[in-house]
């Protein structure tokens, strides 16, 4: 739960940084965030600090799944993600890419674990797709949004292969861009 709570915060913190500051303080947090938890990483395995190996461990604890080995990875690609659809694409389909992956897939997870699923589910889609929607629409058209949200819901549910945050944030971004 702690997890996606922190994904959700953290999409909803970048869509903000994306409205509110364009993209010269995108740029510099997403890079601060890449750097400072490859930095951590680093940290926390070479330094033979104890605070640093108890934190590193407490973190990945609460924070990453049991198969993640690097903190921050899910983190990581997200901003990649953001990144390139910001670059590619521009700032309101990137705005509209980090809203879906905060709120859509972070309440999937959140939905789906607590009718204890250990796969994706009917549930957890359609946690995604309310919380996406509810969120773009803020930012776009009803019509637009609900588009959206459900494209976006069926490239996590159908996701197998590749880590879901590229594929949402890319896919949320193409299909905005798409529909203009």
């Amino acid at each position: 739960m702690t997890r996606k709570a922190s994904h959700i915060l953290f999409g909803l913190i970048v869509a903000y940084i994306i409205w509110a500051h364009g993209e010269n303080g995108f740029y510099w947090s997403q890079s601060i965030v890449i750097v400072s938890i490859l930095a951590y990483n680093w940290a926390g395995r070479n330094l033979d600090f104890n605070i640093v190996k108890k934190s590193f461990g407490y973190i990945n604890s609460v924070l990453e799944r049991k198969e993640i080995k690097i903190a921050g990875e899910a983190a990581i690609l997200f901003s990649s993600s953001i990144m390139m659809v910001y670059w590619l694409l521009g700032k309101d389909n990137a705005m509209i890419a980090a809203i879906v992956w905060g709120l859509g897939d972070g309440m999937c997870s959140i939905v789906g674990g607590y009718f204890k699923r250990k796969e994706k589910s009917i549930e957890g889609v359609l946690a995604f797709i309310a919380f996406s929607f509810i969120g773009l629409l803020f930012v776009i058209s009803p019509e637009k949004a609900a588009v959206i949200a459900v494209f976006s819901a069926l490239i996590e549910y159908f996701t197998k292969r590749m880590d879901d945050n590229i594929t949402v944030p890319i896919g949320a971004g193409i299909i905005a861009r798409l529909l203009g």
